[in-house]
């Protein structure tokens, strides 16, 4: 079971699901702690034998163009070569080296993710209330996308309830990719915790974002992940690469 579950991760990982099987993993990741470990090992070892060179050929490549897309593993790679580059005691040995390598890595993954937490949590979420026309007021919340359904590592934005607001206004900062091709509109998928999905109202979008909205009465604890499909003229949607997270408590 244990090795039918690391699999599964390694395929998701490298791009290897298809939809519906990328969407259990994501709901599993959200809901299942053990999971979720198991997902941040995967992470590790997958990073740890390419800085080892144990990749060759087409498990190279897959690596490289599809593990490797993600900026959170990108900063794993980095912290895990520099540690690498350091030169070893003559009296260490390879295993005592080894050890010593990924346990200062994983201390530094942990110190950088704290970092990165405070910084999402405190500097691009805040609560304003926002008179319009209607009288309705908005709690803005500002996000930007993930390669994982878990930021790996980081903790998602928080949103306190009651939301003492008529409604969450979230502002969706999209990544810079060629590969979205110019769209007429966008839709938003939400999902939480349980696996149920809603697509959101799209109020405003432009080269950088898209913002949505959600009624406060429609928050209940938990996590949740937002999806965004670029819909071109012709009907035909195509995904954004990423995954928006934020947690409601």
């Amino acid at each position: 079971m244990a090795q039918a579950k690391e699999h599964k991760i390694k395929e998701y990982l490298l791009g290897q699901l298809t939809a519906a099987d990328e969407e259990q993993v994501e709901l599993l990741l959200l809901t299942d702690p053990d999971f979720a470990e198991e997902y941040d090992t995967v992470v590790n070892e997958i990073t740890d034998d390419y800085v080892a060179g144990r990749f060759a050929a087409e498990d190279l490549k897959q690596v490289e163009q599809s593990f490797f897309k993600s900026s959170e593993r990108q900063n794993k790679l980095r912290f895990a070569q520099a540690l690498n580059s350091y030169p070893k005691t003559k009296n260490q040995s390879v295993r005592q080296s080894s050890s010593f390598a990924r346990n200062r890595q994983t201390w530094i993954f942990r110190v950088a993710a704290g970092i990165a937490a405070l910084v999402v949590v405190t500097g691009a979420f805040w609560f304003l209330r926002v008179p319009s026309s209607t009288t309705r007021t908005f709690a803005n919340l500002t996000l930007n996308v993930s390669d994982s359904v878990r930021a790996e590592g980081s903790q998602p934005a928080l949103v306190k309830l009651p939301l003492n607001a008529d409604a969450l206004k979230i502002s969706l900062r999209l990544p810079n990719s060629n590969l979205i091709e110019s769209p007429a509109r966008y839709r938003v998928e939400l999902q939480n915790d349980n696996g149920e999905k809603k697509t959101l109202n799209v109020s405003a979008f432009d080269a950088h974002s898209v913002t949505v909205e959600i009624p406060a009465a429609e928050f209940r604890p938990g996590q949740y992940l937002l999806k965004v499909f670029a819909v071109r003229p012709d009907g035909a949607e195509q995904r954004v690469p990423g995954n928006y997270l934020f947690t409601a408590e």
